[in-house]
């Protein structure tokens, strides 16, 4: 029996015993490793996903993160199986801080991601649509992988102030400006090389933009991807790191065609970048703590998840504390 019938089987309502399946590759076969506990001797921290194909019957990489498992613990149950649990945790050096290492686990890794994919030579313009945590992480990693010129765009002023204040970047308002003409501008009439959205289907919607959803059957709106999708440069490169999951009418397709654009999306694959995140927070090259906005403790979660949501008290990152 495979592990992925095992975990049928326990969802069922059976939690079944199974070996592994030798066929299937032991790096890339996993599961979400939320629940694992580290070991008592060390510290450590697990990541969201376990990736990286390596054999014939793991050709596509395991990328998706068992919302039901986590689900299933709220409803009571008390023991998981987590097939190679071993894979994703990493112990974390002593010279660094729980906080230092926090944002390594998931949001630095897929800002990271969003322009990996780009594959920056140096000096790119490099135009992020969204601000907020994980469009923060794209900002940090687009200077570090040689971008000459970092453009951050969102609605709200105070994730802009953030912006500025830890990454250093140039900042755009749609409520201020129009975009699109404000980074061609800004990059000689061409459009940034790169355009990142790290914003997804819920952007600020209008009536209208409302009313077409709910006429088509959409989830959401592609508004900020149709921005980017008009802001980068002909045969630039357009990186989705923003979730979306409905299909779209007016998709504009007739665009990416026209302008001959490369366009790169997924989750993140965290363990592919991990390793040497860790050495760049380690070596000092990067800081990633400086987004945090908010301390509370455990017991006030929804209050944290709540000005977050309701964009209150200029929250940008909660973070938790036992």
């Amino acid at each position: 029996m495979s592990d992925s019938a095992s975990f049928r089987d326990f969802f069922g309502g059976r939690a079944i015993p199974a070996e592994p399946d030798t066929n299937l590759c032991r790096t890339c076969h996993g599961a979400d490793t939320a629940q694992i506990q580290p070991k008592p001797e060390a510290q450590s921290k697990p990541t969201r996903t376990v990736v990286e194909a390596h054999s014939n019957n793991c050709r596509s990489a395991v990328e998706a993160v068992s919302n039901k498992l986590l689900d299933s613990l709220d409803k009571g149950i008390l023991y998981v199986r987590v097939p190679y649990a071993d894979i994703s945790p990493r112990i974390v050096p002593e010279n660094m801080t729980d906080e230092q290492v926090l944002f390594l686990t998931d949001i630095f890794p897929t800002g990271w991601s969003a322009i990996d994919w780009a594959q920056l030579r140096g000096g790119e313009v490099v135009a992020i649509f969204g601000s907020g945590p994980v469009g923060l992480m794209a900002q940090k990693a687009a200077w570090l992988n040689g971008a000459s010129r970092v453009i951050a765009i969102d609605p709200l002023n105070y994730r802009l102030e953030k912006a500025r204040k830890v990454n250093n970047v140039d900042t755009l308002n749609p409520h201020e400006v129009d975009v699109i003409e404000a980074i061609r501008d800004m990059t000689g009439g061409r459009g940034a090389d790169v355009c990142v959205d790290a914003v997804g289907f819920e952007p600020e919607r209008t009536i209208i933009d409302r009313v077409k959803t709910t006429v088509n059957f959409e989830k959401g709106s592609i508004k900020v991807l149709e921005m980017a999708f008009l802001a980068v440069r002909r045969s630039g490169t357009v990186s989705i790191m923003g979730v979306y999951g409905s299909t779209y009418d007016n998709f504009p397709l007739h665009r990416i065609f026209d302008k001959g654009l490369t366009i790169k999306q997924g989750q993140a694959p965290v363990l592919n970048y991990i390793d040497k995140l860790t050495g760049l927070v380690k070596d000092e090259k990067v800081i990633l703590d400086d987004i945090i906005t908010h301390r509370l403790p455990l017991a006030e979660a929804a209050k944290g998840y709540e000005i977050f949501d309701k964009k209150e008290d200029d929250c940008v990152k909660v973070v938790l504390k036992p």
